[in-house]
Parts: C-alpha cells; structure tokens; sequence
C-alpha cells in the first residue's frame, strides 16, 4: 500500500519541487538574490558594470581597485544601487551610475591615447548630485517661448520640502532668465544657507554658471562651509582664482585638498 501511494505522489512531488525552483522560492536562491553583488568586465574596448543592491561607498572603492582609477566621493547617497552600466570609458562608467547632471571631476594620464581610442581617467571626484531640471525639462535648450513661467515653477519649487526639489530648481535656474535678473539672483544667494548640504552646493554651482567671474565672492565664502561637498563645489568652479585653489591647500577634506592642487597644476 505504502509503494502505491509513492507511486502515486511522486510524480507530483517532483512537480512542486520544479516549481519551487523555477520560481526561486528555495531560501538559498532568495538569500542570493537580494545580496549585494557588483562585477566588472571588459570586452574588446567597452567596460561593463553589474551592480545589485549595493552601498555606492562600496561600488566606488570596487570600481577604483578593479578598474585602476582612484575615485574620491566627499558625500554620497546612502540609497543601495542597482545598475548595469556599458562605456568605453570608466568615466561613461561613473556618469551611467550617478546620472548625466552629476558633477564629476577628473584628472587624466599626461600620455595622449592612441588615435581612435577614449583615454580613461586616472582619478575621479565625486563632486555632489547635482539633479536634473524638474519634470524632464530641457532647460538647457528651452525656446524663449514660455521660459518665465518655467523661471516661476522653479522659484515657486524652491519653497518645497523635500531638499531634491530645490536642488532640481536651483539646476534649472542656473540656465535660464537674463543674467541680470534680480530675482533669480536673490533665490541662488538665498539657497546659499539651506540646510541641506547637496542644495548649497548647487547654489554655489548655478551661480557660478550664472554670474562667472562676478560669483567669486560666494565661491570663496563657500571654501568655509562645513560640508565639503559644498567646498568642493567652490574648488571645481574656481576657475583661475589662485587665492582660493590656495586656502583649499589647507582644507580639513582630503579630496577637496586634492582637487585643489590638481586645479593649480593645471591652470598654473
């Protein structure tokens, strides 16, 4: 009776065992589906990044040490990634990871690359997220048609709560109005003291795109905030100014420091 009844019940059992591996319900399998899991490979002349539900801290220093280039993130997001990401280069690497807006640095070989070839970085920085315009806004290439409503979406969106939004309209604001427009001038001045450190960085972004030369007092005042995302803003944006690429020499941060010395090589 026992052997008539396994006759039976086995092929069924073998039906839910399939099941139940096909649809990745044994613990093992789910345990190593959500683990965090990063890998890098090159095909030929394109890199490819895996990553799943991993620490960016921990995806940069993976990248750097198996990719050969040193990557400096002053601040970063503590959301786990998820991304496959392809390029030529590790720089199309980094900006697939961190968005088309991020504002990244980078320090290349001084050897040219040979013809054809994407030389890849030696070093990148990390420098803040720096959001995309609102809503899918193509500030950058706006007609003039309509752009004082969008100017007012972004002033109107800067009263908002969440610190994404007003990064997001500090970014949009950066590229349009007049250069002489007042009001937008008060608002980036203004967003100079918002408590998040990623919307002062921005500010300080946007007002150096806005006003060039003219915004080198809030570059130098923002060398002193005590976030470095936001004293890296002011390094990257520095331009030619040897005081401040100097007084950065002395910052507490290693990566600003870096930057900094890098700038002066370069433009000195």
């Amino acid at each position: 009776m026992q052997s008539l009844l396994g006759a039976i019940y086995r092929p069924y059992l073998w039906i839910v065992a399939g099941l139940l591996v096909t649809s990745g319900l044994y613990a093992g399998e789910a345990v190593e589906r959500n683990a965090p899991f990063m890998r890098l490979s090159k095909a030929g002349a394109e890199w490819r990044l895996e990553v799943r539900q991993a620490v960016p801290d921990a995806v940069f220093d993976y990248l750097g040490r198996s990719g050969g280039v040193r990557i400096h993130a002053a601040k970063t997001s503590a959301a786990l990634l998820t991304a496959t990401c392809e390029g030529a280069t590790l720089r199309r690497i980094v900006e697939c990871l961190l968005g088309p807006s991020a504002n990244l640095a980078f320090r290349y070989p001084p050897e040219r690359s040979t013809a054809g070839t994407q030389p890849s970085p030696t070093e990148i920085w990390v420098l803040a997220a720096g959001p995309s315009a609102a809503d899918g806004l193509d500030t950058q290439h706006a007609p003039d048609a309509g752009e004082p409503d969008k100017v007012l979406r972004f002033l109107e969106m800067l009263g908002a709560s969440d610190a994404t939004q007003r990064a997001s309209a500090l970014s949009g604001l950066a590229l349009l109005g007049d250069p002489g427009n007042s009001r937008i001038h008060q608002a980036l001045t203004g967003a100079l003291s918002d408590a998040d450190a990623n919307v002062r960085a921005q500010a300080v972004s946007a007002l150096a795109r806005r006003d060039g030369a003219q915004a080198a007092e809030f570059l130098r005042a923002a060398l002193y905030d005590n976030d470095a995302t936001v004293r890296l803003m002011a390094v990257d944006h520095a331009g030619s100014d040897s005081a401040l690429l100097q007084a950065a020499l002395a910052d507490s941060d290693e990566t600003v420091r870096a930057l900094a010395a890098l700038k002066l090589a370069v433009t000195h």
